[in-house]
């Protein structure tokens, strides 16, 4: 009967320490300084660049009519 009170004690003890080793480490709130906002819907237009080249139909040479230089404007 003894021995059988002594499993049991040491049973309850190894159970006992094994729970109180698996606690659960449940994080604290933590204060944040961040701003925060709320989310509404509405449209944007977001723009978007593409490259290109353009030709005339037509090549086309301007000239002045008078001959000379550009002296003052």
């Amino acid at each position: 009967m003894k021995k059988y009170h002594f499993l049991a004690c040491v049973a309850g003890l190894g159970l006992l320490t094994g729970l109180a080793s698996c606690k659960l480490d449940i994080p604290k709130e933590v204060p944040t300084s961040f701003e925060t906002l709320t989310v509404e819907k509405q449209d944007i237009t977001i723009p978007v660049k593409f490259s290109a080249r353009l030709k005339g139909m037509t090549d086309v040479t301007v000239s002045p009519q008078v001959s000379g230089q550009l002296m003052k404007i």
